[in-house]
């Protein structure tokens, strides 16, 4: 709205902005000396203010920037408000964007040297050099991007997909593999064609079809990928939430999915189980398909399914032990809270009337109770 209002005011025209907060304030006055001393590097979004210092840089006529005090001021700011929120008349047009061209004999560029540290320093040598896009990273982002508009309901640009794999609920490992699998880096399926001699481990030695990671991932007949999910199905509907088997796009976009109450409320510890069970359940069935195919010479090996149950189980109680010992006060800086692990595993642990409503620091119980909280399904 600022950089609107200067372009379309006449550079000798006394220009008077009048705030209601102090943020437009503070971001010329305060942030932008900062950020022309490192050289805009990092600023997101640099364009815009960017953009507005340049222009007013080119004004020659007096501007001021003020908070509004007065009920004159505060009187003007709300007729604003409802100007902008009344329905236009038929012959209103819609403005169009602000330029954001800029006149180079009012631009500050480069860094100072005394500012830059080599962090900064990286982060620009890094921004200036362009990395060639991935044709298949750039489509199944495109299939991702359908998928989140899809079933959220809101557009999400790639910087926030990429972002969500670093999620603080996915474990380093996790987050890897699901990078990998965007950036189609793992050694399956078309990965093998190109290489001779080595065609053959192209195409899924159960299934008979190409092996790719979205067949992995959902429709693969060994010993695993059907029983890990159905595992899973079953720690998720003990907290009274309905199953539906996440698609392949839903598994790389793990980060952004969320769930709601029955009030439409966001319910942050079953969002925070779903994108535990999804992801340790997807990079079970990776690394169980690795050990079924390279760590075995015979093709017809396969898991067993009480082997597969038992590994699922391990892993989902080793992030429950997890979350109890990052309470602990050595781990203070940790943002994980009490409440937050509660009801991230609330109704899914096994006896749940023989442990006490906070269980997060029992290390023991009574002789002939469960040593500890275990995350245990019935074998049947």
């Amino acid at each position: 709205m600022a950089l609107y209002a200067v372009q379309a005011t006449h550079l000798d025209t006394p220009l008077h902005f009048i705030c209601a907060d102090p943020t437009l304030i503070n971001t010329l006055f305060r942030c932008v000396p900062q950020w022309e001393d490192r050289g805009w590097i990092g600023v997101h979004h640099a364009e815009y203010p960017r953009t507005l210092v340049n222009a007013l840089r080119q004004r020659c006529a007096v501007t001021t920037f003020q908070i509004a005090a007065s009920p004159e001021e505060w009187h003007t700011l709300d007729a604003a408000r409802a100007d902008a929120t009344n329905v236009p008349p038929r012959d209103y047009t819609i403005a169009d964007s602000p330029d954001l061209d800029m006149n180079p004999m009012f631009l500050l560029t480069g860094a100072k040297l005394t500012s830059l540290t080599q962090s900064t320093a990286y982060r620009g040598i890094s921004g200036s050099s362009s990395t060639p896009e991935r044709r298949r990273t750039t489509a199944l982002l495109s299939r991702i991007k359908t998928y989140l508009e899809n079933t959220e309901g809101l557009p999400v640009p790639s910087s926030e997909i990429w972002q969500s794999l670093r999620h603080r609920d996915l474990r380093l490992p996790v987050s890897d593999f699901l990078w990998k699998c965007i950036h189609n880096a793992h050694r399956s399926g078309d990965f093998w064609t190109n290489i001779p001699g080595y065609e053959d481990r192209a195409v899924c030695s159960v299934c008979h079809e190409t092996e790719s990671l979205q067949h992995i991932l959902t429709s693969c007949n060994a010993t695993g990928q059907r029983t890990v999910w159905n595992l899973v199905a079953k720690v998720w509907k003990k907290r009274g939430y309905k199953w539906r088997k996440p698609s392949f796009e839903g598994i790389l976009s793990i980060g952004q999915k969320s769930w709601k109450t029955a009030k439409g409320k966001r319910s942050e510890g079953a969002s925070r189980l779903w994108r535990i069970l999804v992801s340790e359940a997807a990079y079970m069935i990776w690394k169980l398909r690795c050990t079924r195919v390279v760590g075995h010479a015979d093709e017809e090996w396969q898991h067993s399914k009480r082997g597969v149950k038992a590994l699922t189980l391990a892993a989902l109680n080793a992030r429950l032990t997890m979350d109890r010992e990052l309470l602990k006060k050595k781990y203070c800086g940790h943002s994980l809270t009490k409440k937050l692990v509660l009801t991230t595993w609330f109704g899914t642990l096994r006896d749940p009337s023989a442990i006490p409503d906070d269980w997060t620091d029992v290390r023991r119980f009574l002789v002939g109770m469960v040593s500890e909280p275990r995350i245990e399904i019935d074998p049947g």
